[in-house]
């Protein structure tokens, strides 16, 4: 499940770069990227909840 969740992540950041390369934007990047990030984060505190008992 972890692979999965650092996938999406990495696929916003993926988009994020193809989106500066292409339109010169760094603030949309930027936001592309932290979106990716926060995703990723994220994703990865639920996965860890659902697996741990306690």
């Amino acid at each position: 499940m972890k692979k999965y969740a650092l996938g999406f992540g990495l696929l916003f950041l993926v988009i994020g770069s193809v989106y500066l390369l292409l339109s010169g934007d760094l603030g949309g990047a930027f936001l592309l990227g932290t979106l990716g990030i926060g995703m990723t984060t994220m994703a990865l505190i639920v996965i860890h909840a659902m697996t741990t008992e306690g």
